[in-house]
């Protein structure tokens, strides 16, 4: 049952478009995948409905159970809501500068990230962040198996990163909203619907905003996006940033058969100030969404001045040659040593990245290359999903779909007597993570917070 109030929200808005769309929250919600441009396995689903903003987007007749299929688990792909991979567009058509900067501010669970870390040049540094504990672990999960070694993951509140003036190039804010776009995915979410919540995340997302601006650097790009319908936390909050803040509304090329509803398309007051991008049900095929960019036009002439950061602190300088070809083009990389684990970050935003960690709560970074363990150095489960894996570094073991669930429950595998130590387990040639082969059996060293639950 819709809030009355809502329900006439959206009778205001959409006018005689509102039955149609009311309609169009009733049926089932459309399922999507994007596919991992970096990893070519790919899923036994029928894959031949594309979503026409985002080339490896793809639209699924049904939804299957997810959850047990091996190909998700190694990043084969990611389940995301078709709208939001608009992002793609705003990427290729506005963020293709060499050596790019960006944040994607509230990151959890790892949907834009991961579709940015595709989508964004090569070379780029993407810092992924989440304030809240428990989805940033999620949050590192998701990049991990993802694979992209240019990712970096912290946990801070928007305000820390006020530290790193005029530091980004783009900033990613997918701020809290009232959800109203996921009404028909979330079936509780209409009953905690109210206008004083509304208010609520209308000024929460004037305030994130706000904390991180002094980050972004002059000319650079401000993405904001809500999966929610009304204006008030949608164009009236980017007139807020560009007036308060003081920004310029950048227009993005979008198709005409992409059925996607402008603010001038909805008789706003805002239409011509605002270019604002908004997916409805009942047009396109997708969930609510809406986004916007924003250019910032002048700071206050403070930006961090990175040369007295110096470079990145080498792990030790007697790291086995044999540990290093663990992954390809080592020389690519630097080798950081913390608390007996071993990470390979991309060398040329090694100055970048000290400063972040210096600056920021860094959870994850780069390729989780080794835990030392007494005389052993332990391959880490990232290390095996990492694009960057060198796959001639260890022997492997290719399961059939039975075997691969129960090592994503780590359950124990059968060894191999014939050969014992580390060994890369796989699933269809898409590695899943490591297994010690102790003879007799395997010793499973996929993460415990990482295994599937469900039961076989």
């Amino acid at each position: 049952m819709l809030p009355a109030p809502f329900i006439r929200q959206m009778q205001s808005l959409l006018g005689d478009g509102s039955a149609e769309f009311f309609e169009a929250l009733q049926a089932s919600s459309p399922v999507s995948i994007r596919l991992n441009r970096a990893k070519a396995a790919l899923p036994c689903y029928d894959l031949t409905r594309r979503t026409p903003w985002c080339d490896s987007g793809r639209y699924l007749e049904q939804r299957p159970l997810f959850t047990l299929d091996p190909l998700l688990h190694g990043g084969a792909y990611y389940v995301q809501e078709a709208a939001s991979m608009l992002l793609s567009q705003v990427a290729l058509q506005l963020l293709q500068k060499e050596g790019l900067k960006a944040l994607d501010l509230c990151a959890a669970p790892g949907g834009k990230t991961t579709l940015l870390a595709d989508f964004l040049p090569q070379g780029s540094l993407l810092v992924a962040n989440e304030a809240i504990r428990s989805r940033a672990g999620v949050l590192a999960e998701n990049v991990a198996k993802w694979g992209n070694p240019h990712v970096m993951v912290t946990r801070n509140d928007p305000k820390d990163f006020a530290q790193l003036p005029g530091f980004f190039d783009a900033i990613f804010v997918d701020a809290p909203c009232s959800g109203e776009g996921m009404f028909r995915k979330d079936k509780n979410a209409a009953g905690e619907w109210s206008e004083a919540g509304v208010q609520l995340c209308r000024e929460r997302q004037r305030r994130i905003a706000a904390d991180v601006w002094a980050a972004l650097k002059t000319g650079g790009y401000m993405v904001y996006s809500t999966c929610t319908f009304n204006a008030k936390e949608n164009e009236e909050n980017v007139l807020w940033i560009m007036n308060s803040l003081g920004a310029d509304s950048v227009e993005i090329a979008v198709q005409k058969e992409w059925k996607i509803t402008t603010a001038s398309e909805l008789g706003l007051d805002l239409a011509g100030k605002v270019h604002g991008y908004r997916f409805f049900p009942h047009k396109t095929l997708g969930e609510g969404f809406f986004v916007a960019v924003l250019q910032k036009k002048s700071d206050d002439g403070q930006s961090f001045p990175l040369r007295k950061h110096g470079k990145a602190v080498a792990a030790k300088p007697n790291i086995p040659h044999e540990l290093k070809q663990w992954i390809l083009h080592p020389d690519n990389f630097a080798f950081v040593c913390k608390e007996n684990k071993i990470n390979a970050t991309p060398a040329y935003t090694c100055q970048s990245r000290h400063l972040l960690s210096k600056t920021l709560n860094v959870i994850q970074d780069g390729v989780p290359l080794a835990e030392i363990k007494g005389n052993d150095y332990v391959p880490c489960a990232a290390l095996a999903l990492s694009t960057a894996l060198n796959p001639a570094a260890f022997p492997f073991a290719d399961l059939d779909l039975r075997s691969a669930q129960r090592f994503l429950k780590k359950e124990s595998i059968a060894g191999t007597p014939q050969r014992k130590g580390f060994e890369l387990v796989r699933y269809k040639e898409l590695p899943l993570g490591f297994v010690k082969n102790l003879g007799a059996r395997c010793n499973n060293l996929y993460p415990q917070e990482w295994r599937i639950r469900m039961s076989l």
